[in-house]
């Protein structure tokens, strides 16, 4: 079996409420060797009316992590990425996807399957399915 990295993708940005991003470090404390991708500090929209919610922020953390995995992958290893919210699944799946003997275990208690036009509350968590 491949050699396995951890990817800490600690980001927020895909809703409105603070807090997600510390999730990976807590689950990861007691491994040493693993990568951080942090969020990079900015001020998260609460406008009801914005269904784009940080779009800019979300894709700017999504491409170093998209990046990392792949030079992960790239390095014939393997990938585990443990996120802050949903929206991390955009990067880390649509890398995943570049290499033919990889899979992808989603675990979540709904579908994230919004797009801008069906979203209620355009926080981007709920958008990755329907990205990927």
């Amino acid at each position: 079996m491949k050699n396995k990295v951890i990817i800490e993708a600690k980001s927020d940005l895909g809703l409105h409420i603070d807090g997600a991003n510390l999730g990976p470090s807590l689950i990861t404390s007691n491994i040493d060797n693993k990568i951080i991708i942090e969020k990079e500090n900015c001020i998260k929209s609460n406008d009801p009316s914005d269904l784009k919610k940080n779009l800019k922020e979300v894709n700017n953390f999504n491409t170093k992590l998209y990046n990392t995995v792949i030079d992960v992958l790239n390095n014939n290893k393997f990938p585990i990425t443990i996120g802050g919210d949903h929206s991390i699944a955009i990067a880390s799946s649509l890398a995943s996807k570049s290499k033919n003997n990889i899979g992808i275990i989603w675990i979540d208690a709904h579908l994230d399957y919004n797009t801008f036009e069906t979203t209620i509350t355009g926080n981007l968590h709920g958008l990755p399915l329907a990205a990927v």
